[in-house]
């Protein structure tokens, strides 16, 4: 059986090799279209990717405008100037004057005496005292303050405690 089979194979060999001859210039031909056609698809697929890769960039560089545009408004927003004259209008605050401040003392929580030298520096942090100050309180006003600095007092006092 190992001969025939082996005499069958030696005659496919002989009579496909002249059919593949025949065929060796048809399918070097349909091997160049392949490849063309691969190499025309892979152009194709670079340009709609470069294209959104434009669009990607384009859109990122629009929401980095967008960006710097709030950074530039939030910096509006908190100028000094601009909450000093919204606290001034919708809040009717007043710019403290040098006898209103009062400084704390860290060891005793008692208050001293503001220091009215031109070297002193008034922040807005500082310490507003209403009795002292020439402005006009009601009543009401000027109890609730009271009621503050006295619960100010008496927390400092449990705190230095």
């Amino acid at each position: 059986m190992k001969n025939g089979f082996f005499r069958f194979l030696t005659s496919f060999n002989a009579s496909s090799s002249r059919e593949l001859s025949s065929l060796r210039p048809f399918i070097s031909v349909l091997i160049i279209i392949a490849t063309l056609f691969g190499v025309v698809f892979l152009q194709m697929e670079e340009r709609r990717l470069s294209y959104s890769v434009l669009k990607l960039s384009r859109a990122y560089k629009q929401e980095l405008q967008k960006l710097k545009i709030k950074e530039i408004e939030v910096a509006k927003a908190f100028r000094p100037q601009h909450v000093e004259r919204i606290a001034r209008d919708r809040l009717t605050m007043k710019r403290i004057s040098p006898k209103q401040i009062i400084r704390l003392n860290s060891s005793t929580g008692e208050a001293s005496k503001p220091n009215l030298s031109s070297d002193s520096i008034l922040d807005s942090d500082s310490i507003v005292n209403p009795n002292e100050s020439k402005s006009t309180f009601s009543k009401k006003e000027k109890s609730k303050v009271e009621m503050v600095q006295d619960a100010l007092s008496k927390l400092s006092g449990s705190l230095v405690r």
